[in-house]
């Protein structure tokens, strides 16, 4: 049994499911590596709930490959239990993608999982901007961000940078995007940073930036030593004007 519903005391919909008796480890408790397929289920669900399925976003040429997934296990699952999975946007630059999930048992009324999964977006290997490519469902994530300013996932070091503040201000926006122009245009948007009151530097855009790829590669669909080589996820200069252009 699985299916999709919405909840009262939600905005959002609440993915159902009861965990089945080949989901089961030796111990009798359903193994953790099912959590990571449940969030799929889950995402796929959340977004056609939000009203554009993942089906429509490979339609356009886009996949939306899995960057990095964190699964903390708080209470064991038994088979036959039913679990309901909510899905929330955590952090999102038109770029990065971060999901939250909870998994709360109802058979047992307790939260069972909390978990969240970071995502990008690629076109043919590229990494591409929502915001140009699909509009709509850029509309759609940044709706789902409640409360909070739109985070920047290029890194901690630039979450801070404004690109939204950049985007609604012309003669900021052309500053930073005339950096591309210097003849060294990491080093100079890295100046002009600093220069505006943000301390990024060019080797921490390159250690986030490797970080970011070494989870690409470590993610649950594609990754490994078979994983594709993408552009531009390991460079968070990119990453950031890719939202900005």
């Amino acid at each position: 049994m699985s299916d999709f519903y919405r909840r009262e005391d939600t905005d959002m919909g609440v993915y159902r499911r009861k965990a089945q008796y080949h989901e089961t480890d030796q111990m009798g408790i359903i193994h953790h590596s099912n959590y990571v397929k449940w969030m799929e289920e889950a995402r796929i669900d959340f977004m056609k709930e939000l009203g554009f399925g993942y089906g429509e976003v490979e339609k356009r040429g886009i996949v939306s490959p899995v960057a990095e997934v964190s699964v903390s296990y708080k209470k064991p699952v038994l088979f036959d239990d039913v679990v309901e999975i909510s899905v929330s946007v955590k952090k999102y630059s038109g770029v990065v993608l971060e999901l939250a999930y909870e998994f709360f048992n109802v058979t047992r009324s307790e939260v069972c999982t909390e978990a969240s999964s970071k995502h990008c977006f690629t076109r043919n290997g590229e990494l591409v901007s929502l915001k140009k490519e699909i509009p709509e469902l850029d509309v759609l994530f940044r709706s789902c961000v409640k409360g909070i300013e739109f985070e920047e996932c290029c890194g901690d070091c630039l979450n801070n940078t404004g690109k939204e503040t950049a985007r609604r201000d012309p003669a900021l926006r052309e500053m930073l995007l005339a950096t591309r122009r210097e003849k060294e245009p990491l080093a100079a948007f890295c100046k002009k940073c600093r220069e505006l009151g943000v301390p990024v530097y060019e080797m921490d855009l390159i250690a986030a930036g490797e970080e970011f790829y070494a989870a690409m590669k470590r993610s649950t669909n594609g990754g490994g030593e078979n994983s594709p080589m993408l552009e531009g996820e390991d460079d968070f200069y990119e990453l950031f004007f890719a939202g900005l252009e």
